[in-house]
């Protein structure tokens, strides 16, 4: 068993702590104004989104709410290919959770996924790169389709 806290501050007690720290530091600071700060706390989240280099695992709740706020503040900067990986981190999680019983968070996510899908194949100067996100855009509405009849019947 390994113990909660270490003197080298890997533990998972220690890890938690960082998780926690990250989230609490981070998502407040990515709403102030000021550009410096808000990319400070963008950094704090995206370290957290990338589950501390593999400490914790992508569905622990600090994860996951951490992806959100990256979501928002990626689609209001145009960064469409962000917003891609962060949604299908939370939609790919969210389906392992449920066990592929469809959530309100999975048809959002696949709503952000088209969106920034759609975005990119637009933007796309290569044709390769247009027919990749073209393609996802496609996968994402079919599951969109399917997600939607099951939650909400239509």
């Amino acid at each position: 068993m390994e113990p909660a806290h270490t003197v080298k501050q890997d533990g998972p007690g220690d890890v938690i702590a960082q998780a926690n720290r990250l989230l609490q530091q981070g998502t407040p600071l990515m709403s102030i104004k000021h550009p410096e700060l808000s990319t400070q706390g963008e950094a704090m989240l995206e370290e957290l989104a990338g589950t501390l280099e593999g400490r914790l695992p992508p569905y622990h709740v600090k994860v996951l709410e951490a992806l959100p706020p990256l979501i928002n503040v990626n689609m209001k900067k145009g960064q469409a290919v962000k917003v891609l990986n962060y949604a299908i981190q939370v939609w790919d999680t969210e389906r392992q959770l449920v066990e592929e019983r469809p959530t309100m968070q999975q048809l959002q996510c696949l709503e952000a996924i088209i969106d920034a899908a759609e975005h990119k194949a637009s933007n796309a100067s290569s044709v390769v790169i247009k027919r990749q996100f073209s393609k996802r855009v496609k996968q994402a509405e079919e599951q969109l389709k399917e997600t939607r009849k099951i939650l909400l019947g239509k």
